[in-house]
């Protein structure tokens, strides 16, 4: 009994270290969508001007934008349909407002053509979830 109370007391002065730390213990759900693909070049951006983020960066439609909170966030991504494999995803950095979108997310040509089968073209049905 003594060992199962140390135990816990360690376990709550470590999430209380954390997070005054400044970590988040924030679950993120994990959603379904669509996507499609844009090519270089990726400058400007509307988060990020001319400064080069990579490749591995996507746009994202309204719902996401969130009046461009959405800007710096990373999200995993798996392809649902039309894929290379479904069980590997890839993570990419938001970029870019997609307006009037009819799509989730429009990834980078290097990120759709690492998880879709299309070589560049049409969309795919895409699982996504944020990543810290």
């Amino acid at each position: 009994m003594a060992l199962l109370l140390q135990n816990s007391i360690s376990i709550v002065a470590l999430v209380t270290l954390l997070l005054s730390s400044g970590y988040s213990l924030k679950a993120y759900a994990q959603l379904t969508g669509n996507a499609t693909h844009y090519q270089p070049p990726y400058m400007p951006s509307a988060c990020y001007g001319y400064a080069e983020q990579g490749s591995m960066i996507a746009q994202v439609g309204e719902e996401l934008w969130n009046n461009g909170l959405a800007c710096g966030k990373h999200y995993q991504v798996t392809c649902l349909s039309g894929c290379r494999d479904q069980t590997v995803p890839v993570t990419v950095k938001i970029v870019e407002h997609c307006y009037k979108c009819e799509f989730t997310m429009i990834l980078s040509e290097e990120a759709y053509d690492q998880i879709s089968y299309t070589n560049g073209g049409g969309w795919i049905n895409i699982s996504y979830q944020e990543s810290i």
